[in-house]
């Protein structure tokens, strides 16, 4: 489930620029795809030592990932031991913790019903020894806001001066927690690397104590027009480094954020900006998906307004023949 720049990026990222002096964390690995990626880089480094791959995730099956990838397991089951299957190579230094981050209730998420997880096995929190310092974060895993501020409040007090944090779902609009959250900490966090694809990487300014972890608002109280200038930010931030189609895909988190906080008139009003405002050079796969999500969760009609229809078809036709 992730892209082949991906790959070779967690590749070159372990072999490269991991220096041994922390282990690396991966939250949410799925089947291992990202996994031996950074595994592989970690066993061609000579700084690897003692240090391990940790890697975390409830490993619990469910009725998308048959979609992805057919396992002969029922929803609900444990694909660990596939997981395992998958990392034999590299078994002695890839550790699996089967651990769940909390997530706060969202009432009509069909997105949200499906990627995060049940109750369906009794599984302790993630948990993480702060004397036991970390060099690379990969995230994936963290499917909510309550869970990235609980993987952040676990993990960030182990960080290392110079840590990398990659947050594969950066960009992702339906993941609008991602970016929004790395702004609340933009003073120990600084972006290092920009991925074509969804994951922008950033240098930790050592590790992030508990006391600032804390000033990040939890889902109850969060501020939902602090946290869309937040989206903003990040926009911006992205913008400024030339990347323009992953700032529209960070606006466009807006849309979820509006809808998860119950304004389904501020989501769609979000979503009729994002469609006349979409560049022509991004792909139109993250709108029309928010509006698909969008549609399906108020039970509402939200069609491209007639001047963003005609733009993206003129654009396309000027790309076709441009090609020629």
């Amino acid at each position: 489930m992730i892209s082949v720049e991906e790959r070779r990026y967690l590749h070159w990222l372990a072999s490269t620029q991991w220096r041994g002096r922390g282990h690396v964390v991966e939250m949410g690995p799925w089947l291992g795809g990202s996994t031996v990626c950074l595994a592989d880089g970690m066993a061609e480094n000579p700084a690897r030592g003692s240090r391990e791959l940790h890697a975390f995730d409830s490993f619990v099956w469910r009725e998308f990932m048959a979609d992805k990838y057919p396992l002969p397991i029922a929803p609900g089951e444990s694909f660990e031991r596939f997981f395992l299957e998958n990392m034999a190579m590299h078994s002695g230094f890839v550790r699996t913790h089967a651990s769940l981050l909390p997530d706060e209730e969202v009432s009509g998420d069909i997105m949200a019903q499906a990627v995060r997880d049940g109750a369906s096995r009794n599984l302790p929190p993630v948990a993480w020894a702060k004397v036991m310092p970390i060099e690379i974060l990969f995230v994936d895993g963290a499917k909510s806001w309550t869970g990235l501020v609980s993987l952040l409040r676990t993990f960030g007090p182990a960080l290392i001066d110079g840590a990398r944090v990659a947050f594969q779902d950066y960009k992702w609009w339906g993941a609008f927690w991602v970016p929004a959250i790395a702004e609340y900490l933009q003073d120990h966090l600084e972006i290092e690397h920009i991925l074509e694809n969804n994951t922008v990487t950033f240098r930790a300014r050592g590790a992030i104590d508990l006391r600032t972890l804390l000033q990040v608002p939890t889902w109850d109280v969060l501020d939902a027009v602090e946290c869309a200038g937040m989206l903003d930010d990040a926009a911006h931030r992205l913008a400024s480094r030339g990347d323009l189609n992953g700032a529209a895909m960070v606006r466009l988190g807006v849309v979820r954020m509006w809808q998860q906080r119950g304004s389904t008139e501020l989501a769609a009003e979000a979503l009729r900006e994002a469609q006349l405002t979409w560049p022509a050079t991004t792909n139109d796969y993250p709108i029309v998906s928010a509006r698909a999500w969008l549609e399906e969760s108020s039970g509402g009609h939200y069609p491209p307004p007639v001047r963003a229809r005609i733009r993206r078809r003129w654009a396309r036709v000027t790309r076709r023949f441009g090609k020629r």
